[in-house]
């Protein structure tokens, strides 16, 4: 079970595996225990895409983080499992590699391993709980 919790923060917390960025930008935050791979790279987008991780398995992570709007849902306030409405409006996550400040609108994740926890046992948002969540992925 673990090991499943841990292949998900991989994957969610991974970016890609690219050259470094030129002197004047800032450096992606990867973690030095949770390498970017290609492999963690395909599953991530897999399990971002995927509704299964939520409680009605109707909402995915791209429900709200929609790539054509920068990641975000383009609402007022996000609706999450059965159309329960959210207190906040998504974030975008176009280039939130470097960001180096917490996440989420009230800072609660320090980085984006901590943050992938997060929504998909939130009530309004995926609705889930992360015993079930792994044994569907068992």
């Amino acid at each position: 079970m673990r090991g499943w919790l841990a292949l998900l923060i991989l994957a969610l917390g991974c970016g890609p595996d690219v050259e470094p960025p030129p002197p004047d930008f800032a450096a992606i935050l990867y973690p030095d225990d949770n390498p970017s791979t290609p492999a963690g790279m395909a599953l991530g987008e897999r399990l971002f895409f995927d509704p299964i991780l939520s409680a009605d398995r109707t909402v995915s992570c791209g429900t709200c983080h929609r790539p054509a709007l920068a990641f975000s849902d383009g609402r007022p306030v996000s609706v999450g499992v059965g159309g329960l409405a959210g207190t906040r409006n998504t974030p975008g996550l176009a280039n939130i590699g470097y960001l180096h400040q917490p996440l989420f609108w009230d800072g609660r994740a320090d980085n984006l391993e901590t943050q992938a926890l997060h929504p998909i046992g939130t009530v309004h948002e995926m609705g889930g709980n992360w015993p079930a969540v792994i044994e569907r992925l068992d």
